[in-house]
């Protein structure tokens, strides 16, 4: 980047310091990153924090770079890196770019990679300093291609990444729109207008597997007539007088060991049952089940030990998990990594915990499971 670029860049900041505006210097701040020649583009979101995203949307002829949020010149960058919405947006954005037209920092995936000051100010003067730096930073941002995505773990935090942008946009578009307009219309009570982008994303990416899935948005009102249903049955049918409010057979308590164990968080899945053992790497090349060993062999010479045929066997959602588990992972190719192997281990804790607790519960309601 020249430094004639810097030169018109600070003038013009200079000029507009007594319009006391940030905004006032959006122009200058486009001149400077904008790089026709290279097809680079700063686009100014004139709708800015209204829509959730920041002041600057940088474009490499239509593709996206990165942002850039402009605060007032001589604003103190330490208090602004602490507010709420500079925390969305590093968590949001994976190329961001943070000024007050004089101190530039960039930052990566949330983090700050390089920071520098192109220029001091005393009173309505600025004094330039060596603009080498701020031209070393700029350049590294408009150049940044994103992480390299080489498995299934990185593709997913940088689709979450994606979400939380998109939330960011729809929380911040809901705030600032009156009741009558249109995300509000699909926000009659307390739903999440989200589960109607996913319902639709997911139709468009893939309608087969949302079928197979079954995603598909139900109504709050049938929600409700659900757990009017449930909650009658209960009290007419199993002999629980408050439905589902009853708590004298402690059903509250085992649902609620149910979704901790589903959700992976219960303090039951530390203490393991089964061990990895044989020898060689943890390549998954087969998988194969022997009952009378009870080893699931990933390979020719690695197996996990003690897993039970019934624990084998369980179905969820018409899987069987274990055995779906470790497929998924020969189809991939992938070798286990120690967490793998934990996370599997914890998975045979939390089906046999799942096992006990339905028959606990099908032992605590008369007439369960319904014929």
């Amino acid at each position: 980047m020249p430094s004639l670029s810097f030169d018109a860049y600070l003038k013009s900041i200079q000029k507009n310091l007594q319009k006391g505006s940030e905004r006032s210097h959006y122009p200058a701040l486009k001149d400077l990153l904008d790089a026709p020649a290279d097809g680079i583009d700063a686009v100014i979101e004139e709708k800015g924090n209204k829509a959730g995203i920041p002041d600057f949307t940088v474009k490499r002829r239509e593709l996206l770079v990165g942002y850039v949020e402009a605060k007032d010149v001589g604003l103190d960058l330490d208090q602004i890196e602490k507010t709420e919405q500079l925390q969305r947006y590093l968590e949001a954005f994976p190329n961001l770019v943070l000024t007050n037209y004089l101190e530039f920092r960039w930052y990566v995936n949330g983090k700050r990679r390089q920071k520098d000051v192109l220029a001091d100010r005393s009173g309505n003067k600025l004094q330039v300093r060596a603009t080498d730096k701020i031209a070393a930073l700029l350049d590294q941002f408009l150049n940044y291609t994103g992480e390299i995505i080489s498995s299934p773990e990185d593709l997913a935090r940088q689709m979450a990444r994606l979400t939380k942008a998109i939330r960011l946009a729809t929380a911040t578009a809901l705030e600032g729109e009156d009741k009558n307009g249109e995300l509000h219309q699909l926000k009659p009570r307390q739903e999440d207008p989200v589960v109607h982008f996913y319902e639709t994303f997911l139709a468009a990416y893939n309608a087969a597997l949302r079928k197979s899935r079954g995603v598909y948005y139900t109504p709050e009102p049938v929600v409700s007539f659900i757990v009017r249903s449930v909650d009658a049955i209960l009290k007419d049918r199993f002999d629980l007088p408050l439905g589902l409010a009853d708590n004298a057979k402690d059903l509250g308590g085992k649902g609620q060991a149910l979704v901790d164990l589903h959700l992976m968080k219960s303090k039951q899945l530390n203490k393991l049952i089964t061990k990895m053992s044989g020898n060689g790497d943890n390549a998954v090349t087969e998988v194969t089940y022997n009952a009378t060993e009870q080893r699931v062999y990933i390979n020719k010479d690695r197996y996990f030990e003690g897993i039970t045929p019934d624990v084998w066997a369980f179905k969820i959602g018409g899987y069987q998990v274990l055995d779906k588990w470790l497929k998924d992972r020969k189809k991939a190719k992938r070798t286990l990594s120690f967490d793998d192997v934990l996370h599997y281990q914890k998975v045979v804790v939390a089906l046999k915990e799942t096992m006990q607790l339905m028959q606990e519960i099908d032992q605590l309601i008369p007439g369960f499971p319904i014929e």
